[in-house]
């Protein structure tokens, strides 16, 4: 049965154009266990959009948030890949943030889920005293092409993240793929 409902799902994203694309997908999220199960416990509320959803955290008297997009097609340009344009950005991103006076690049790293089939990057960053932690994975789902999910997390100057946070939208950003 799950089979057949995969098949159908992905049958639909070939008939469908690729703004219907994204909202079955994000639909695939929000119809969850994982997200109703994330609103049930009363420490994230969520508002979706047809292309991202917008995190609250109520246990931090909203002073975390969070955004899950898809960046569809997110094609190589000029660049050999993907991954290679991403980095690109993001090493320009770091040259500018560094001018500002309260930003700078803290950490960045390769991550990978589900034994590697599902890679990309983690990156932190401070702006204004607000602390940023992006998580991008990279996905070339037939027919769409090339695409970046990509979470972005906002926390106030001094605030701690609720536990497993990073994790919790890791695999939030997994159930979009066909990995999951």
């Amino acid at each position: 049965m799950n089979a057949l409902l995969r098949c159908l799902s992905i049958a639909m994203c070939l008939v469908a154009g690729p703004g219907q694309a994204e909202e079955e997908r994000l639909s695939r999220l929000v119809d969850s266990v994982l997200f109703k199960n994330l609103l049930d416990q009363g420490i994230w509320s969520a508002d979706v959009t047809q292309t991202s959803i917008e995190y609250r955290c109520l246990a931090c008297q909203n002073a975390v948030a969070a955004r899950l997009e898809i960046i569809s097609p997110y094609t190589k340009a000029s660049f050999a890949s993907p991954r290679s344009r991403f980095l690109a950005e993001r090493k320009v991103f770091c040259a500018r943030l560094v001018t500002e006076p309260d930003g700078r690049c803290l950490n960045f790293f390769p991550v990978s889920m589900r034994g590697g089939a599902l890679k990309g990057f983690q990156a932190e960053h401070e702006v204004h005293g607000q602390r940023q932690i992006q998580i991008v994975f990279f996905v070339n789902e037939q027919p769409l092409g090339p695409e970046l999910i990509q979470t972005t997390i906002f926390a106030n100057a001094g605030k701690e993240l609720p536990s497993d946070t990073i994790e919790l939208f890791r695999w939030h950003m997994a159930r979009l793929t066909a990995i999951w």
